[in-house]
Order: structure tokens, then sequence, then C-alpha cells
């Protein structure tokens, strides 16, 4: 079924939350806060041990639909759950430590009535540190078309994050990898994008909030999933060979680059052999 967006187009927002306790509330009231008023919220609370159970016992909207894990099951089963639940014509999604622009859902839904093609609406990124007003960074995507190239060229012109709004196709499966915990969102964009384009709106579409801990500060862990995506690259039927190459190319290089700014010039080495053994 093709949707004509407008108005009645549902939109799923997703999100997976654990220990959020300090920052759920803020980003329920970005959802509330939208221009954009057919949505609904489907939040996993994955197993927190804080006081997010209690915060999201508050609910009162409709609209917003609450899934209690006993216990962790980590973000990508999180929003697995979420996606079994959405019945949205699309989707997108939300961390329970970020914060949706007040025109994110309708600057996206808008743009895709300008092309049948699009099927993948992003936006401007803004990272934050503490509150939104600490802006460090802001990311704006640059690429209209067939976004696969681009993203397995680790290129950064498609935003490699949870960004993305998608328009559902009855014959594609929504699904995370469930054991990935580096790389998730990028290796679920590159399943999907498979004949779809990809286009952006210059409105900020979210604030992200950089925590001190991030991928980059774990390169061990950021390793260990660029190739794990490199294995699971083999079983996608649209992701050729030569593409496959272009991405171990250019992950070996990020991580090569990136053990040598911190100075781990062994392990630098060391990861320029594994990813020449492939």
């Amino acid at each position: 079924m093709e949707v004509t967006p407008n108005t009645n187009n549902l939109v799923s927002i997703i999100t997976s939350t654990f220990n959020n306790q300090e920052t759920i509330e803020e980003s329920w009231a970005s959802v509330e806060g939208q221009t954009y008023e057919n949505w609904e919220w489907i939040v996993v609370n994955d197993g927190s041990t804080d006081g997010t159970h209690e915060i999201l016992s508050k609910v009162r909207d409709a609209r917003i639909k609450v899934l209690h894990l006993k216990e962790n099951v980590g973000v990508s089963n999180g929003r697995n759950h979420a996606l079994k639940m959405a019945k949205g014509d699309f989707i997108c999604f939300l961390d329970g430590d970020d914060i949706l622009s007040k025109c994110s859902l309708s600057s996206r839904v808008e743009k895709f009535a300008t092309n049948e093609k699009i099927e993948f609406v992003d936006g401007q990124v803004l990272s934050f540190r503490e509150h939104v007003s600490n802006v460090i960074h802001r990311y704006q995507p640059d690429f209209i078309g067939d976004p696969l190239v681009e993203l397995l060229s680790l290129s950064g012109s498609v935003f490699r994050g949870n960004t993305w709004m998608i328009k559902v196709k009855r014959d594609k499966e929504y699904r995370f990898q469930s054991d990935l915990k580096y790389g998730e969102d990028l290796l679920f964009q590159v399943c999907l994008a498979d004949g779809g384009w990809y286009s952006f709106t210059e409105k900020p579409v979210l604030y992200y909030r950089q925590h001190r801990k991030s991928a980059m500060n774990n390169l061990a862990g950021l390793e260990n999933g660029y190739l794990r995506i490199y294995d699971e690259l083999k079983m996608i039927p649209h992701v050729s060979t030569l593409l496959i190459e272009k991405y171990r190319t250019r992950a070996q290089s990020i991580m090569v680059r990136s053990f040598l700014k911190t100075g781990k010039v062994i392990k630098a080495f060391k990861s320029w052999i594994k990813f020449n053994n492939l």
C-alpha cells in the first residue's frame, strides 16, 4: 500500500529506554509538544532499575503505549518489541535521553510528499550536553537518492543514526539485529535500503544528548561492531561484494585513525591486521 503523506497518516515513535529517570520526562514532553498531532509513542521500559517505571506510570495520554519489561534485554530487542506493536504509516525513533524538535514529525512527513520515491527522511541533528541550549555540534545531511552506497562508504553524507523517519512498506521486515551493541542503526538502515530514496529536511529533527562515554570512547566495542556488520553484510542479498569491500576498507581506515588519535599505536596496527584478514 502506497502512502500519500497527510495529517491522517499515523506516525509511530519508537523508544527503548533503560534507567533514564533523569531525562525521560523531557523526551516525553517533546513528543507531546509536536506540531503534528497524529502520532503514537511506543515506549519500552527495558528493565529499568531506577525511577523510570514510576515516571512512565503517570502517562494518561491514550496515544502513548508503555511496555514494562522485567529484565534488561538491550536497546535492539527493546525496539523490536515496540516495532511489533507499531501501527503507523511512518516510523521514527527517539531514545530516552534525547529530545524531538517541535517540528520533528511535521517537517519529515511533509518531505515525503515531494517525491513518491522517498522512503526515508532525515534532518538536522543538534548534539548537546547537559541542556539543549548547550549545542556542541550540528549535523546536516546533504544527500538525496538511494542511500545504500553512501551508508556503506561511511561517508557522512547520510546520517547513520536513529534519526530517519521511514515510510512503512508492507513487504519489508523492520527488525534490529538483537545482539549487536554497536552499529545497530547502520545495519538496520542497510537492510532497508533496497531501492527506496533518502531525503532530508533542513529543519532540526532531533536534539541528541552526547554523553562523555560515547561509542568513540569505547573503541574496542566500536571495532567489534564494524567487524560484526561486515559478517552480516554478506547475508544481505542487495549488498554486492564490491560494496562490502568498500565498507571494509573504510571501516579499517576509521578504526586505525581512531586508535592512532588516542595514542594506541599497537592497537591501531592490530586493527589494521584484523580488517586486512577479513
